[in-house]
């Protein structure tokens, strides 16, 4: 009798066995998915995030430069010739191979017209002389 017992204890055990298997099978894929589906919610976040940074600091350097402008003005009481002045004599420090600066003087009474633009040689990897 005992044999007997014990082989119907080892079928129920191998079915729960099997059963526990499944399930922590399961348990893992589900687990993964969630992770995965996560990261993917970070990854497009923090590219959404960096794009808007550097619309950001785009206007802030369009800013600080106009900023100088003006206080070229008030201080010399003309314009500034060029954004190379700027960058000399009020400080102002940007990065040559990600932004270009349009600055086009028409007249030592007339305000400059800036415009900040994104290199896109940064992106393609090709550089401007």
């Amino acid at each position: 009798m005992g044999s007997i017992i014990d082989s119907k204890e080892g079928k129920a055990y191998s079915k729960s066995r099997g059963r526990a298997q499944s399930r922590l099978t399961r348990s893992i894929i589900v687990s993964l998915a969630v992770f995965a589906l996560v990261a993917g919610v970070f990854v497009y976040a923090f590219s959404g995030m960096s794009g808007g940074a550097d619309e950001r600091e785009m206007q802030y350097l369009n800013d600080a430069i106009n900023r100088a402008v003006v206080s070229c003005y008030a201080i010399e009481g003309r314009y500034p010739p060029d954004v190379d002045y700027i960058v000399q004599r009020y400080g102002v420090v940007f990065d040559n191979s990600k932004y270009v600066v349009s600055y086009q003087l028409f007249a030592a009474n007339i305000p400059p017209s800036v415009q900040v633009i994104e290199n896109d040689a940064t992106k393609t990897g090709v550089t401007l002389p």
